[in-house]
Formats: structure tokens, sequence, C-alpha cells
């Protein structure tokens, strides 16, 4: 199925989500005085018509056109407010926004995203400014998804920074009920961040979701699955809610607002209203420790090789779904193929993985990461000792061009001037974060994001074990510490995680935190205990010879105490990680080749206690997790021949 914009709704598709598109970039338009921090108003240029609100016709009951467009600076959920009514209007005639503006023709116009919005005038209104408009029982204004935006400051603090607002209303030049402003100069720029032409696809590729039978045989689930949602909540607060609280797999999420305290969502089937899952990976991005001071300044200039989009696997809902648990009860998750009382997932996201004949291959294809030669480690076109990941001793670099649509060296229609969205890109071009969380991934860093995965078996599930092509991040407690009380203790399931690398996010970790502050730990403090009990087989980095100028572990993989990644830094006391389990190492990953750079710098901090141990229940074959891998062998070690009479 594909997973973009042009294919949706699908027909058997209910969940109301739709796939996340561009809302494209706006004129430009600047500040024409400084702000405040916290200020409610924005005085600009001219607010650019996507962000008026709204923009509205009406017609009179036979159907001919009255009087449009006008504005209004806001609205409530069952009026618009701050309305300037050029004629008479009479109670039940029709407002709606119209395409083009002023016509008889019902349209987005300059709301996009919202179909044809159309309601009902109640009770009449005089000519004048400001009126207010009331809607007939029962109906609701639209949602309006263009109140997000970015402030690109120009020297308030000389830093650069880019901050996201959220504004309810808006006049011809000033931006209204504004929450999040910082503080900035004269000519600050104003931008949705998008750098792609409006309605452009921000998740790309396909997607098909199959289930196997106890008899082998394979079923295609994909619908039924996407039917339970594929989206996420909102990051910086509760506030919004789950807007699919059953999803198993989590496509996308609610975008940001101005504040947590904050939510002017009021449409989820608004396609602008949501975002790509996006994560920063510091240790994926930064070549050497030294490129960038530790700071947490949103200023820091991110790479695109830290920025991983994610699909994100709810673990609690995908248990309840194989059990047949409600909301569950009608799936066919019941018939699922076990192994050992447990089930398998395997997963492959290849979206953006593409070869200079735009073939697939499962790695990143980006083998210039080591160039000892190099101060600030930047490519230097040779295939250094630890770059050869595949060991096919040719060095890999198509992974260093974009992609788009399947095709080799592409990118998204649309970027304005001077954006890093060009076929010009590398890995390691710099952009700022906003653009990081609002636009379709160009290179092939793909991971799983597993969260909710504290109590597998108080769900019912015995055992399950996750297999990716791609690097897994393991969100908060796994296995262990169901209801945050119960540490190893209670409950659990034989699990496992197979990967191309592994990396342990706490109870704290949120992708927002780890894009706003790249390189600054200190600003990704992890929980005080997160709890871990699976066994893990994944890949790690290849040794080479230690760089002038880097920490002395550097060309080392970490050692067995940091086979499992990090990003946070020392968190609460006692800022412990605690885990149970067996960790073997087979292979070099080839899609997570940040290499080791030691701690304490950039990427993360030494947690001051790992609680590391065995776990015994890998010495009882019945207590494994499903699909392990299992070895016999004989080696001989003595011969005798015994010979008796009678024999």
């Amino acid at each position: 199925m594909a997973l973009e914009p042009a294919a949706w709704p699908l027909a058997g598709y209910t969940a109301g989500t739709p796939v996340a598109r561009s809302l494209g970039q706006v004129a430009a338009t600047t500040t024409t005085a400084n702000t405040t921090a916290g200020a409610t108003t924005i005085p600009v240029n001219a607010v650019p018509a996507m962000f008026l609100k709204p923009q509205l016709t009406v017609k009179d009951a036979v159907g001919t056109t009255i009087v449009g467009p006008f504005t209004c600076t806001t609205w409530t959920d069952t009026q618009f407010q701050g309305c300037n009514v050029p004629a008479n209007l009479t109670s039940g005639w029709t407002m709606y926004v119209s395409t083009p503006a002023g016509s008889a023709t019902p349209g987005p116009g300059n709301m996009p995203g919202n179909g044809v919005p159309m309601v009902t005038l109640n009770g009449n209104v005089t000519a004048g400014n400001p009126k207010t408009l009331s809607l007939a029982a029962g109906q609701r204004t639209w949602a309006f998804a263009a109140n997000t935006f970015f402030i690109s400051d120009v020297g308030a603090t000389g830093s650069g920074s880019s901050t996201q607002v959220t504004c309810t209303g808006a006049t011809a030049t000033q931006f209204t009920g504004c929450t999040g402003v910082p503080a900035t100069k004269t000519g600050a720029i104003v931008t949705t961040g998008y750098h792609a032409a409006i309605d452009t696809g921000t998740l790309g590729g396909f997607i098909k979701i199959e289930r196997q039978d106890a008899d082998g045989s394979w079923h295609d689930v994909t619908m039924e699955i996407l039917n339970y949602g594929i989206g996420g909540p909102n990051l910086k607060g509760s506030s919004c809610g789950d807007p699919t609280p059953n999803a198993v797999v989590r496509l996308q999420r609610l975008r940001d607002n101005g504040t947590a305290a904050s939510c002017p969502i009021g449409d989820t089937s608004n396609a602008y209203e949501w975002w790509a899952n996006v994560l920063y990976d510091t240790r994926e991005s930064v070549q050497r420790d030294s490129n960038y001071p530790q700071t947490s300044s949103p200023a820091a200039p991110l790479t695109f090789n830290g920025v991983m989009h994610h699909v994100t696997l709810d673990v609690r809902n995908l248990s309840r779904w194989f059990l047949g648990t409600a909301p569950y009860n009608t799936g066919t998750g019941t018939s699922a193929r076990t192994d050992n009382g447990g089930y398998t997932v395997y997963f492959s996201d290849r979206r953006g993985n593409r070869t200079e004949a735009s073939n697939e291959t499962g790695e990143y294809g980006w083998e210039d990461f080591v160039n000892p030669g190099a101060t600030n480690g930047a490519p230097n076109g040779t295939l250094d000792a630890g770059e050869d990941v595949n060991a096919d001793t040719v060095r890999q670099v198509y992974g260093g061009h974009p992609s788009y649509n399947g095709t080799y060296t592409t990118v998204p229609p649309g970027a304005p001037a001077g954006s890093p969205y060009t076929t010009a890109a590398t890995p390691t071009t710099n952009l700022a974060s906003p653009l990081a969380l609002v636009n379709r991934a160009v290179f092939f860093r793909r991971s799983i994001k597993l969260t909710n995965g504290s109590n597998i078996r108080g769900e019912g599930v015995t055992g399950l074990t996750i297999v990716a092509e791609n690097p897994v991040h393991v969100q908060g407690d796994w296995n262990a510490n169901p209801g945050g009380t119960g540490g190893f203790s209670g409950a659990h399931a034989a699990t496992a995680i197979l990967a191309d690398a592994l990396t342990l996010l706490s109870n704290n970790w949120n992708d927002v935190t780890s894009l706003q502050s790249p390189y600054s730990p200190s600003a990704r403090p992890r929980s005080a205990n997160t709890w871990y009990r699976m066994g893990v087989i994944a890949g790690k980095s290849m040794i080479f010879p230690r760089p002038s100028g880097t920490g002395s572990t550097v060309g080392t993989d970490g050692g067995a105490h940091a086979f499992l990644r990090y990003l946070e830094s020392n968190g609460p006391s006692p800022d412990t990680i605690h885990y149970r389990g067996s960790m073997a190492t087979f292979y070099y990953s080839r899609q997570a080749t940040g290499v080791f750079k030691g701690s304490g710098t950039v990427v993360y901090q030494i947690p001051a206690v790992r609680d590391f141990a065995f776990d015994t229940d890998f010495l009882t074959p019945a207590l494994l997790p499903p699909n392990t891998p299992m070895f016999r062998d004989m080696n001989a070690v003595g011969f005798s021949q015994e010979l008796r009479p009678g024999k």
C-alpha cells in the first residue's frame, strides 16, 4: 500500500488518520518589530494568506453568492470572531471557504487540508467590523492546520535560532493569540519549515504487513493493522491526548504545539496536523566529538546523518492484538504462528535505500566516516580501516546521495532557494532542527522504535522476539518494572531483539529534545532507573587505528559495556541502567555506522551504575525467546575400543 497522499483515502481504510503531507513554503514574511519572550502578538510585513483566519464567502438559501471573501481574526468551536462583514447576512445562509476566493465553488482556499469547509449561519448579522458569526446548532468551525510555524531569529542573541510558535488568530499584519514566542530582533523570518511543494507526502514509500499462521501460510493484514490507527501523540505534552490509542504501528505523530499546556489541534483528520516520526541520533551524526561544543542551543546545526526517521511499534497494543484482547477481539492476531509459546515480528524499512542503479541493498551505503587524516573527520574519498562494513573491499558511497520516490539522486520538489534539500546534499550537510522535524527523509536513515514494552507478560504474551534489518531504539522499560514498581521481580516474558544495532532510551526520552539539543547530553537526562530484560543479537562497529586528536577509545567498538548504545546523560540519582539478558554480536552494523566516540562529550554520558547481569532463564531451552538460534555440536576429545568375550 502506497504511503502517498494521492493514494488516500483507500478503500477499506477506516482509521480516519491521513498520511502527513507538506504545507509548502509560505511567501517570505518578516517581523517589523522586536518581540519579547512570551509575547502574544507578532507584527509582520504581511500575514501570508494560508495563516489568515479564515477567508469566508457567504451564499443565500438558493445558492447565490452574496459576499466574499472577508476575513475573521479568530474563532471558537461554535463562532467566527472579529469578522469584517461587508454586507448584511441572514440566518440560515451558508458560510464556506471558496476556490478561487469569492467564487461560488467551495474549496480549501486559504485553509489547506480541510476539504470543503462549509457551515450554516445562526442569527442575522449586520454589516460592520468586528462582528461575530455563530453556527447552527450541532455544527462546529473547521480546524485550521496552518497556525504553527517557526521564527528564524536574525539576532536577538546572535544565535540565529529557529523557534516554534503557535498562534490562534491573525490580521493582515499581525499574528495574535500566540504562545512560545521568543525574544527576536526586527526582521526575523516566519516559515513553515517545509522545504517541499504543498501536498508532498512526508512519509513516502509502501507498507505491507503479513501474518503467518501455524500451517505456514501467509495472509495480508495491512489494512487490518492500519485501521487501528497510524498516529502517535503530540510530544510536547499530554494535553492533546493520543488521537489513535489503539494503533499497533505508528507511522507519524501529531504535530507539536507552541506550549505543552495548549492544544489548538482540533481536526486530526487534517493531513497537515501530522509530522513524521523523527529522532536525532548524535552517535550517527557526529564525525568527531570536537566538531560541536556542548551546547543546548537550538541553533546548533544538525546533519542529515543523524536525522533518523522511525516507525514506532506499540508493543502493548501488539500484544493485545496477538491475544485478541479488546479492542482487538475481532482481529486476526490469534491466528498468528507461535514458537516456544511466543511470537516473532520481522521488520524491514528500506524507504530511501537506493544504489546508483536505484536498487535496494538494505545497507546504508556510506563508507566514508572514519577519515583518520581529517581533524574534523570530513569525508576524504578513500576506503580507510573501519569503513568497509560489508567486507567487499569496495568503498560504497551511494548512500551519500539523496533519493526520492525510489529514484537515486533526487529530492522532493519545491525546495526554496538556499535549502539543504538539494541533490548536492550529503550525510554531513547541515540543516536546522525545524527542517528535520517536518520534512521527508532524503537519506536512508531509518529505524524502528519499540515503546510500551514494560509489561509484555502482563498482557498475556509469554514470548516475543523482534527481528529488524534496521537499527532499533528501545524507549523506556522493557519486559520489566511493570507499573513502575517491580524492577526484575515481576512477571516477565521471554524476549529478544535482533537488530543492525540496538540503542537504549530511558523513560525520560523525548524525540523533540534530541532535535532541539543535539549536542548537549545534559539536556537529555535519562531516568533515575530504567529496566531492560531481553536477549540481544546486534551489530557493532569495526575496530580501526585511533585518529590523532581523538579520545583514547575512538577506534574501538566500545567493549561489552558499551555494546548497548546510549544517547542520554546522567539523570537523577542513582542514574542506573538495569539489564538482564544475554548479548551476542556476529556482524558489523551496516546501517548504524556511527563509530564509538567515548562518552561524556556530545553523544552520551556514562551512567552512574550499569547493573548488568546474565539472565539465567537462558540456560533453560523452554524459557528461551521465540525462534532463538540453536546450535548443537560434538567435540571428540578421545576414543577407545573395548573388546569383551562374547560381545
